[in-house]
């Protein structure tokens, strides 16, 4: 792997738990290698399952997360890859 370092991408995200509504939806941005930023709001908005999300301790329903390039493979669990689609 390559010292490169690639901007984070969340593009359309969605998650939900169970039946329920989704606690995140269509949520897009993009970040920065190290750019700091804070994720403001009330409780219950979905700050903690969008982090949860792009470190995969929960799969998102659709969208896309991710920080190498395309062709790069995953090097270790915590790795941002590729589209999501829902499917295991």
């Amino acid at each position: 792997m390559s010292g490169a370092q690639h901007p984070l991408r969340i593009q359309d995200l969605v998650v939900r738990y169970g039946r329920g509504e989704p606690v995140i939806s269509g949520v897009s941005i993009e970040l920065a290698p190290k750019e700091i930023v804070g994720l403001i709001g009330a409780s219950g908005a979905g700050k903690r399952t969008l982090l949860r999300a792009v470190q995969r301790l929960v799969e998102p329903e659709s969208g896309q997360i991710s920080s190498m390039e395309s062709n790069s493979p995953a090097c270790h669990p915590g790795s941002f890859v590729g589209p999501v689609d829902g499917s295991v």
